[in-house]
C-alpha cells in the first residue's frame, strides 16, 4: 500500500504538466470554434 502511494505521488507532477500544456490548446480550440471576431 505504501508503494502504490509513492507511485501516486510521482504521477502528480506529470498530471500538472499535462494540464499546464493542455490549457492553451483548449483555449485555442474554443476560440477557434467561437470565431476570430471575439479575439
Amino acid at each position: 500500500m505504501n508503494r502504490s502511494r509513492s507511485r501516486y505521488w510521482s504521477y502528480i507532477p506529470l498530471v500538472f504538466l499535462a494540464i499546464f500544456y493542455l490549457i492553451p490548446v483548449y483555449v485555442m480550440v474554443m476560440t477557434g470554434f467561437k470565431g476570430g471576431d471575439e479575439i
